[in-house]
């Protein structure tokens, strides 16, 4: 790697040889999750740990399917944030992810400007994907055009550039962005968070009528499925300490 290309990569080994669950604690004060014993370079230095993840679900009228994602900061954190997918842009887990890392960013560096001491921001991912793109491949992109070696347009360019310049707007003003490539488990709660966002979905676009009687519903096993939990009085409500506004910065483009 090129010496002037920061390493994205988390792989410090007192952390990296052993589960995010044992290394993870919650910082109550900041409402954020946080490494552990985290000073490498002096005792003012503090590493914030967001998890990020996506999901998809059949929609309810057709078989395409609805993406959307969750950016977890710690059990009952107000800061924990779900939103769908627009439904003008490709309904992808990958999208998914990366729009979950741009928002997870910008809010990071809201946090930062507050609480000088989280200068090392570590987004937990599932997505190999994401990782190799932003600490590869992203310089390759930017250096031809977000255009791949056989010069067809790269998928998610607006995304992927606007994420770039997000990271490098931080690291250039002192802060460090790492990636932690985990296992799926331990975004689940990401991941609970985008399940939380098509729950609303599914019953703000289904009428009450149909979920009741189930006259439209009759093959189908997704609504068939939401008959159901409507008549046992199941209501999936925003897990507490979520919200979906808040970050006007991210403009929801197609990419």
């Amino acid at each position: 790697m090129d010496s002037k290309r920061p390493s994205r990569i988390f792989d410090d080994w007192r952390y990296c040889d052993y589960p995010p669950t044992d290394s993870v604690v919650y910082d109550e004060e900041e409402n954020l999750n946080c490494l552990a014993d985290y000073r490498p370079y002096d005792s003012n230095t503090e590493a914030m740990v967001i998890a990020i993840g996506g999901n998809s679900r059949q929609g309810v009228y057709s078989h395409d399917p609805e993406v959307a994602y969750g950016i977890f900061f710690g059990p009952e954190s107000p800061r924990n944030y779900e939103c769908m997918l627009d439904k003008c842009v490709p309904q992808t887990k990958r999208l998914a992810e990366l729009r979950a890392a741009t928002v997870a960013v910008d809010m990071a560096r809201e946090i930062w400007s507050k609480v000088p001491k989280y200068n090392v921001i570590i987004l937990l991912t599932d997505s190999s994907y994401l990782v190799d793109a932003m600490n590869n491949a992203i310089w390759k992109w930017t250096a031809q055009g977000f255009r791949d070696s056989n010069r067809r347009p790269v998928a998610h360019a607006k995304v992927l550039q606007r994420l770039h310049n997000s990271i490098q707007a931080l690291e250039s003003a002192g802060a460090t962005i790492k990636f932690w490539q985990a296992g799926t488990s331990y975004i689940n709660a990401a991941q609970t968070l985008a399940n939380a966002a098509l729950d609303e979905r599914m019953l703000s676009e289904t009428p009450r009528e149909m979920a009741i009687e189930g006259s439209w519903a009759r093959l189908d096993p997704v609504l068939e499925q939401f008959k159901n939990a409507w008549c046992r009085g199941f209501l999936p409500k925003r897990l507490p300490g979520t919200r979906r506004e808040g970050v006007a910065s991210v403009v929801e483009t197609a990419g």
